[in-house]
Parts: structure tokens; sequence; C-alpha cells
């Protein structure tokens, strides 16, 4: 048993942690006098999940048809993340490669020599992936229509 003796060891097993509980103790109340007051839901999740949805909030629903309360997990969006730039080996050998590593490398002047450096790197993946869309886009493009008319030539 957990701690409280609520939960089986499952959660330590997988290293669950319970999400807690805003404004309410018990979801459940057989509505007697006294009344019995139950927590009978509970939300668990891994510490990586929590890290990620830190702003997240979990609270109980009122409800008029039932004696039970339902959870509500309010989760706000996660903020965009911008994709992550990737250098592709074989724009070396492609043509104006070179032209377009200048002009990101040369366009860019501040004194500070660190940050010369970072907007410089930035400049590149930007110029570099505009480049590649247009360039690369083509490449496949045109590798599709001569696979086409290879086997076209082969059928004939």
């Amino acid at each position: 048993m957990a701690q409280d003796g609520l939960l089986p060891t499952l959660d330590h097993d997988l290293a669950l942690k319970e999400v807690y509980l805003n404004g309410r103790r018990y979801t459940w109340s057989n509505e007697q006098s006294p009344p019995t007051l139950v927590r009978l839901d509970r939300v668990l999740c891994t510490t990586s999940w929590e890290e990620l949805h830190c702003h997240s909030h979990l609270r109980c629903v009122a409800s008029v048809v039932s004696n039970h309360s339902p959870l509500l997990l309010d989760c706000p969006p996660l903020p965009s993340t911008h994709r992550q730039f990737h250098f592709k080996e074989f724009w070396t050998r492609m043509i104006g490669f070179q032209a377009v590593v200048a002009a990101a490398w040369n366009s860019v002047t501040t004194d500070e020599p660190f940050q010369r450096v970072a907007i410089r790197l930035r400049t590149m993946a930007r110029m570099l992936t505009s480049w590649s869309a247009c360039t690369v886009s083509n490449v496949r493009h045109k590798m599709a229509i001569s696979r086409d008319l290879i086997l076209r030539c082969n059928k004939a």
C-alpha cells in the first residue's frame, strides 16, 4: 500500500506522481447525514509530464445529476516550438551552397563578437533552410519526372 493507504504500490513501481486536486478533498459523497466522503478518482502522471505541463490545473466539476464529481484536468497549450535546424551534408556539393553561406555570414555586423557569431549562425540556418526548400524540392521534382520517364521507356 502507498503511504496514504489508498493507492497500490503500482505508482511507486512506475514512478508516477499524483496530480494535486485543487479546491476539494473528496470526489464522492453518499449525500447522507452524516455524509460518507471518499476520494474515488485520482490523476497520476510522470515527472517528465509534470515538468512539461507545470501550469496544469486539476479540479472537480460540479455535478447536479450525480453524487460523483468528475475531475477536469486543464492543460494550457504548450508554447510553439520552432523546428530545429538540421544541416544536410549533401548541401555542400550543390551549386549555390557557398554563395548562400557567404551571403548569410556577411549580412550581419555587430561589435560584440559572441553576439555576431550567434546572429550569423541563426541567419545562416534560416537562409540555408529557405535555399534548400527551393533547390532540393526542385531536385526531387526532377528526380520524380526522371523516374517516370525511365519507367515509361522500360515499358516501351
